[in-house]
């Protein structure tokens, strides 16, 4: 449904996580046109029981520590308190603390190597953005090419690159929302 609330015409859409993340700390993020000032987050594990449930304002909310494990898989929805409405239910797994400390291990040793070309910051994260999207690690990209975009806004290369990632992801629509 690529988002669009049901019955309206508005973008009501949980956007991140929606695919494997490193962290077991990741922050809940949405979009919602309608503007509602309170929102509900239920994130669900494996067997879908509960693990957290909290009220959340704003378009982002932060996993509490010690709540979610490496190498699960968790679901979760964002419901806008006002009228009840429920956005798309997301589910994404936690990477192994093996693979999430290999990863951070490769960015170590790629920036050790980018430092020594006296690499300026959008390349950096440009080659971030390239590498987290190949291991299939899609927030982390999109961190890194809005970060490129922030930095160099009038190369549209790297939004054409950003809007390929959002593609994958199936939020091409909501692109105007995330670049905020």
């Amino acid at each position: 449904d690529f988002g669009a609330v049901r019955g309206g015409m508005g973008v009501f859409s949980a956007v991140f996580p929606t695919q494997s993340i490193l962290t077991d700390l990741p922050t809940f993020q949405w979009i919602d046109t309608d503007s509602a000032a309170a929102y509900q987050i239920l994130v669900l594990d494996e067997a879908y029981q509960v693990v957290d449930r909290r009220d959340a304002k704003g378009y982002s909310l932060s996993a509490e520590p010690q709540k979610l494990a490496n190498g699960k898989t968790y679901h979760w929805q964002v419901t806008r308190i006002t009228d009840g409405e429920i956005a798309n239910v997301q589910s994404f797994p936690i990477v192994p603390k093996d693979t999430a400390t290999a990863v951070a291990r490769e960015i170590e040793n790629l920036d050790k190597e980018l430092a020594k070309m006296n690499t300026d910051d959008v390349t950096r994260h440009l080659i971030h953005a390239v590498y987290y999207e190949h291991k299939g690690l899609y927030q982390d990209a999109f961190v890194e090419y809005r970060e490129t975009i922030r930095l160099a806004p009038e190369v549209e290369e790297y939004r054409s690159m950003l809007r390929s990632l959002l593609v994958t992801l199936r939020l091409f629509g909501e692109e105007e929302y995330l670049l905020r």
